[in-house]
C-alpha cells in the first residue's frame, strides 16, 4: 500500500468522529456536514504535511476548527462588505453588476440546497477531484459520484433556468 493511499485510507477511517465533532461544534446537521466536506479537501490539500504513523484525529480537527473560524470570518467580512457598499452606494450599480450578483445569489442558493451528499460530490468536483477521488472521500462507487455531479449541475442551471447556451432566462429579457 502507497503511502498516499495509507492516508486516505485512515482519512476515511475518521469521517465519523469528523461528523460527530462538526456537528457538536455547530448543532447544524447541514452545516456541519459542509464543514467536514471542507475539512477533507483541506486534509487532501495538505497531506504532504502529516506524517503517516501519527494519530490523524488531532491533525484533522485543528483542520476543522481552523475551517470552521475561516467560514465564521469569510461571512462575516462578506456582509460587512454588502453592508457597507449598500450604505455608501446605495444607487451606483449598474444592471449588469445588478445581474451579476442576482446570477451570483442564484447559484449559491441553488448550491445550498443540494441534498449533502450531491453538495459534497458537485464542491469537490469543482475543486478538480476526480470522480475515482471522490467515491473515495464519500465512500460510494464512481456511478454514483457521476450521478450526484450531474443532479447538482443540472439543479444549479435549472434554478438560473438556463436555455441550452447557459444563460440564463432574465438575462435575455433585458
Amino acid at each position: 500500500m502507497s503511502p498516499n493511499d495509507a492516508f486516505r485510507e485512515q482519512l476515511l477511517n475518521c469521517r465519523e468522529d469528523l461528523e460527530r465533532f462538526a456537528l457538536a461544534r455547530t448543532r447544524n446537521p447541514e452545516l456541519a456536514q459542509e464543514i467536514v466536506t471542507d475539512t477533507v479537501i483541506e486534509a487532501l490539500k495538505n497531506s504532504n504535511k502529516f506524517e503517516l504513523g501519527t494519530k490523524m484525529n488531532p491533525w484533522l480537527f485543528t483542520i476543522m476548527v481552523n475551517v470552521h473560524k475561516n467560514m465564521k470570518r469569510r461571512k462575516k467580512v462578506a456582509d460587512d462588505y454588502v453592508n457597507r457598499m449598500t450604505a455608501v452606494h446605495p444607487r451606483t450599480y449598474s444592471e449588469a453588476d445588478a445581474l451579476d450578483h442576482m446570477r451570483i445569489r442564484t447559484v449559491g442558493e441553488a448550491i445550498e440546497t443540494l441534498p449533502v451528499e450531491q453538495k459534497s460530490a458537485f464542491y469537490l468536483a469543482i475543486e478538480g477531484y476526480s470522480y475515482e477521488e471522490i467515491g473515495k472521500v464519500l465512500d460510494c462507487g464512481v456511478g454514483a459520484v457521476k450521478s450526484r455531479v450531474m443532479r447538482a449541475r443540472q439543479a444549479v442551471a435549472e434554478a438560473l433556468d438556463a436555455d441550452p447556451v447557459g444563460r440564463p432566462k432574465f438575462a435575455k429579457e433585458m
